[in-house]
């Protein structure tokens, strides 16, 4: 494919207009739900579950497809897919049929990611960390740029439809750029669309989920696999959740639109200062180590910074030093435990996205229940359970520690 071939440059930015586009609902969560009058559980659905919803179980499905030779158009039509999402829900009335418009996000998204990511993967198969840690460092700009957006028409008298139209119009303009390139682009056999899916696209389905599954099933680190799947969808408590739900805490406790932006941007900021430190860091320090120190310091800081919001939340101000260091420490949780996943199945790049976006019920159960529990048992319960992020991943370290000394423990036996 030729979008996939140039620089890995070209598949890094990706990371970023996902979300730029997905962050942008996201930090303007409050301003959501003022505008629709809704409660935080219906909130969460609209934002978060409906996209996973709409997605979970197609998403792999297509990437597995597209992989098997239909890379380029795969890609442009995803970002127009997401374009046309973005744009419906901008004109959206009323929160059901903002949550339609934007569920088609997910499926869209999920094609054009886990396509971008298996091929860098694949071209950067001896550094994974660190081509991971640079592919975040792109989704935090992405992030940093949301609320900057938000921020800058909030200035001008704009509201977030503003910025969701101009989201989508700026993704249109990437997949016709994309499309003429493709088009322009020398042919090679691997993007040539084989006649039997042209005409039989169910039955070429199938074949690719069938010879996916026979090839997980031959695959000697598929139980290292799973385990570093799941640590990896763990990294969906800390991400756009945090985002909604901090977001709106913050808001509540002052009625201060600046002071949310200012929270958001200074967790996206410290992401991207410690994606460029954990970048140096990479090249002489051991990356398991840098994991736990990663999850431990997320963990203490956001603590932290919760307790700041419950007993002086007029200090949230300086807090939002907490989050900067929080968000520095959290930013290292997805470039190393999927780094581990790709290397458990270092073979097949594109069956790992696909397995990674199999677990996309992860996705969909954390926002549905922590709305849950944020209308039940209040924001600061909710907000404390976002910690299952850090504890998890370092449950998946011990569980792998484990099993390699388990399996050290046998050859020694065998040896003897």
């Amino acid at each position: 494919m030729w979008a996939l071939r140039v620089a890995p440059l070209v598949l890094v930015s990706f990371a970023f207009f996902d979300e730029f586009a997905s962050g942008v609902p996201a930090a303007a969560a409050f301003a959501v739900r003022e505008g629709f009058g809704s409660d935080i559980s219906a909130l969460t659905l609209a934002v978060l579950v409906a996209p996973q919803l709409l997605s979970l179980g197609i998403e792999p499905a297509l990437v597995l497809w597209a992989g098997r030779g239909h890379r380029s158009t795969a890609l442009a039509l995803a970002l127009a897919g997401m374009a046309l999402s973005l744009a419906l829900a901008a004109l959206a009335p009323d929160l059901v049929s903002f949550g339609l418009a934007f569920a088609l996000y997910a499926p869209a998204s999920g094609v054009a990611l886990g396509l971008a990511e298996a091929a860098l993967m694949d071209q950067r198969a001896s550094e994974r960390e660190r081509a991971l840690t640079q592919w975040t460092l792109a989704a935090a700009l992405g992030d940093l740029a949301a609320p900057l957006s938000l921020w800058g028409l909030a200035a001008l008298g704009l509201g977030w439809r503003v910025a969701l139209g101009a989201t989508a119009l700026l993704l249109a303009l990437v997949s016709f750029a994309l499309f003429k390139a493709g088009g322009a682009a020398p042919s090679r056999a691997d993007d040539t669309p084989r006649a039997g899916v042209e005409r039989r696209p169910l039955s070429a389905l199938r074949a690719a989920l069938d010879s996916s599954w026979k090839r997980l099933r031959a695959a000697r680190g598929r139980a290292g696999l799973l385990l570093w799947l799941c640590a990896t969808a763990a990294c969906a408590f800390m991400d756009e959740v945090l985002a909604v739900l901090v977001g709106l805490s913050v808001y509540r406790a002052t009625s201060d639109a600046a002071l949310v932006a200012q929270s958001l941007m200074a967790f996206t900021l410290g992401g991207c200062f410690g994606l460029v430190l954990l970048e140096r860091r990479l090249k002489g320090a051991p990356s398991g180590a840098l994991l736990v120190v990663a999850c431990v310091g997320s963990a203490l800081c956001f603590a932290g910074w919760i307790t700041v919001l419950v007993l002086a939340p007029a200090r949230l101000g300086l807090a939002s030093l907490l989050l900067l260091t929080a968000g520095a420490f959290t930013s290292a949780h997805y470039p190393l435990t999927c780094a581990r996943a790709y290397a458990a199945l270092p073979e097949d790049s594109t069956l790992v996205a696909a397995g990674a976006q199999a677990l996309g019920f992860i996705d969909l159960a954390v926002p549905l229940v922590l709305g849950s529990v944020a209308d039940r048992f209040g924001v600061v319960t909710a907000l404390v359970a976002l910690l299952l992020q850090p504890v998890g991943i370092l449950v998946a370290v011990a569980l792998s520690a484990r099993s390699r000394l388990q399996r050290a423990a046998r050859g020694s036996t065998l040896e003897q």
